[in-house]
């Protein structure tokens, strides 16, 4: 039951303790049966849901509609003439309690948010509510307005509203705009793959580099969700190969996020992957030149042991892959006075064979050892295929 006192600035809910009783091994009463009955009439139900908080992830008990239809209603009654005069007092409960200390109070408020926006237009919600939490030196506010918008954009009814100005946020010197903004793409990142990357240049190109740990996030949940639009947006900013910011980002990415059984049974994508790992080893234009350089190497040895490792255990395709992947990349040192690959492919080679003999020496043999019916040079262009 909601009680309002036309005198009042709060509302007030009053719940009867006894529903909070519910599940104990004592037999409820009568007046607990009353309460409970009289609460599922109204389509409320106590749940029992998982929170997390500075503490941790705790049991919470809560409320909920049994049926979404019964949510629907009550914010339906929100158009009558009698309740829509009391929205801005609805309002401004809600930003209050978006940025209280206790995070069960931000949630509610965050997730009610969400329900308005299927009857209240979202205009009036960001003036009044999610705009004062995005622009909150609190982080925990910003974190209300980010899971709002979050669910904005899952409702689909303002999907395009909310990404429109998102980009505005993400476009302007707000610091704390941007950080909410960013935040919001990090929770929707995967349903929303070109946006976060769009994001992510955008950041990139402002030079608004105290962001980049969020670049950093945002990405990783890009990647996972889709490799393909990742890897190609990557390219995009490598090249042309300058002494520019989008290269060493790039590059970065590529070199710390990008796995080889996630792109090698797509020949676009092995291909794009191919010039870019080309332009960091061997283009002295790329910034940080010898450190690109070293990285590389240890990525390559990485994504070529890891092959190894899984070539008896995928299928025909993933192998061809793998072998495809390593071909075009020493394809594309022919007529070099050096290939690289070549190179390390026969040096990795050499030092396992050293290791493995040494290990005979001493009667021991790995697993490693044991399993490995593939070699490094296994890697390498059939000779009598030239």
């Amino acid at each position: 039951m909601i009680q309002k006192d036309d005198n009042a600035t709060d509302f007030v809910i009053k719940i009867p303790r006894s529903l909070f009783d519910r599940g104990n091994d004592s037999t409820p009463d009568k007046r607990t049966e009353l309460d409970h009955r009289s609460l599922e009439r109204c389509g409320l139900v106590s749940t029992e849901v998982e929170r997390s908080s500075e503490h941790g992830v705790t049991q919470v008990k809560s409320l909920g509609f049994a049926d979404d239809v019964y949510c629907q209603r009550v914010l339906d009654l929100l158009d009558g003439p009698a309740l829509f005069s009391k929205l801005p007092e609805l309002f401004a409960l809600l930003r209050n309690l978006g940025i209280d200390v206790d995070a069960e109070k931000r949630y509610f408020a965050s997730t009610a948010v969400t329900q308005l926006l299927r009857t209240q237009p979202f205009s009036d919600l960001k003036t009044e509510i999610i705009l004062p939490w995005a622009n909150s030196e609190f982080g925990w506010a910003r974190q209300s307005a980010s899971i709002a918008l979050a669910g904005a954009i899952e409702g689909e009814r303002y999907r395009s509203e909310v990404l429109t100005l998102l980009k505005h946020w993400i476009s302007n010197d707000n610091i704390f705009l941007t950080d909410c903004a960013l935040l919001t793409f990090y929770h929707e990142a995967r349903s929303v793959v070109m946006e976060a990357l769009d994001a992510i240049g955008k950041i990139v190109s402002t030079g608004q580099f105290h962001h980049i740990p969020w670049v950093l996030d945002i990405f990783e949940v890009v990647y996972d969700a889709k490799p393909s639009s990742a890897i190609e947006r990557l390219h995009t900013w490598m090249f042309p190969v300058a002494q520019s910011d989008f290269c060493w980002i790039a590059g970065g990415l590529v070199l710390n996020f990008l796995r080889i059984g996630d792109f090698v049974a797509d020949a676009q994508s092995r291909r794009l992957v191919v010039d870019m790992i080309h332009a960091l080893w061997d283009d002295p234009r790329f910034p940080f030149h010898q450190q690109a350089q070293e990285q590389t190497t240890e990525t390559i040895r990485k994504w070529a042991k890891d092959a190894l490792e899984l070539w008896g255990k995928e299928s025909e395709k993933m192998r061809d892959g793998f072998r495809a992947f390593f071909c075009e990349l020493h394809e594309k040192y022919k007529g070099a006075r050096r290939n690289r690959l070549d190179f390390y492919l026969r040096r990795w080679h050499l030092q396992e064979e050293q290791a493995r003999a040494r290990n005979s020496r001493r009667n021991v043999v790995s697993d490693q050892d044991a399993t490995n019916i593939v070699s490094y040079l296994d890697l390498l262009p059939d000779p009598a295929a030239d």
